[in-house]
């Protein structure tokens, strides 16, 4: 990936760190050797140790008294606990979801889900994987719930790298998946809130339970 600085240096250098670490360009576990990567991406260390603070907030790396800077890396109780924690969050918008249905939002959604299901027809799996928090940008943003959507969001740096990687691994089940959301979607339109929490429920344990199939653990 290529880097241009400009004016808001540190968030930059936060996106573009960030995007290596989805791609897993830069690995669970890696060592980030802060005088290397400065030299690399043309800035100086002030502005890279405060994008560093930015992603460590994000759960994405850790720094390490006198040890320096690495990735996270994955551990069971943590994709457990991501997911467990998402299930219900996602539940709730769900729920909320269902409440601020109107025209509009059934349009918006509509069109989100024909996306997911476009991509996942065609194997474009960056489109999916893009579709996926498309998808729930948009549900956020009809519901209208700073708190939900906050807390949602601050889970999502971690969430990106771990679909992003599994979303690579299962190119053909990815239909599957668009049809849990195609489906969540017509039970909230016929009024079923329990079918349709049910099915986003199906999907979220789904991810859960492929991402400690597949994803390699740190279990030290």
């Amino acid at each position: 990936m290529t880097f241009k600085p400009s004016a808001n240096l540190a968030d930059q250098i936060a996106g573009h760190i960030s995007e290596r670490i989805i791609h897993a360009e830069l690995k669970p576990g890696q060592r980030i050797i802060e005088d290397k990567l400065a030299r690399e991406l043309g800035v100086s260390r002030s502005p890279l140790r405060e994008a560093l603070r930015m992603l460590e907030k994000e759960g994405l790396v850790e720094l390490m008294p006198r040890h320096g800077v690495r990735v996270t890396a994955f551990t069971r109780a943590h994709i457990e606990c991501l997911y467990d924690i998402l299930t219900e969050l996602y539940t709730l918008l769900t729920r909320k979801l269902m409440q601020s249905i109107n025209d509009e939002t059934t349009r918006l959604i509509d069109e989100a889900i024909k996306e997911l299901e476009r991509c996942a027809h065609n194997h474009d799996i960056e489109g999916y994987y893009n579709a996926i928090f498309t998808f729930g940008a948009v549900a956020l943003q009809c519901v209208r719930m700073p708190l939900l959507e906050r807390m949602v969001t601050d889970l999502w740096p971690t969430k990106r790298r771990i679909e992003y990687y599994i979303t690579k691994l299962r190119s053909n089940d990815l239909v599957q998946n668009a049809y849990l959301f195609r489906l969540a979607f017509q039970q909230a339109l016929a009024g079923d809130e329990e079918q349709a929490v049910k099915a986003m429920r199906t999907y979220t344990q789904g991810e859960k339970t492929f991402a400690l199939t597949h994803v390699p653990l740190d279990e030290l």
